[in-house]
């Protein structure tokens, strides 16, 4: 698949997505991912370093999956994030652009 995500530009990564799920290690299915974030660097007290790699892995990583629903059209991106320290893990990061809206929203992002 030859995809990119569409309008970039205008992607939504929600903090709560961060601070409630991707980064806390205690929450219930989160956790493991918070662990593997963390190994790179990335923790809860600076939450805008995350927020941009995630941003910059729609803006530059390829589709590899496509779903479309009556919800909207889910888009799996597969490699690289920038990470602090530079180690920069392949992952898979979910986004969603919902029936009816132009911008990607983030949904999850997990180790690929």
């Amino acid at each position: 698949m030859n995809e990119a995500l569409p309008n970039p530009e205008d992607s939504v990564v929600d903090s709560a997505k961060l601070t409630e799920y991707l980064l806390p290690t205690s929450h219930p299915i989160g956790k493991a991912k918070a662990r593997f974030f963390m190994a790179f660097g990335f923790c809860v007290e600076a939450t805008e370093q995350m927020r941009t790699a995630l941003a910059q892995h729609g803006k530059t990583r390829p589709v590899v999956a496509k779903t479309e629903s009556e919800h909207g059209v889910k888009y799996v991106l597969e490699c690289d994030i920038e990470t602090p320290d530079n180690r920069n893990p392949c992952i898979r990061s979910v986004w969603i652009v919902e029936a009816g809206k132009t911008s990607p929203r983030l949904v999850t992002a997990y180790p690929a």
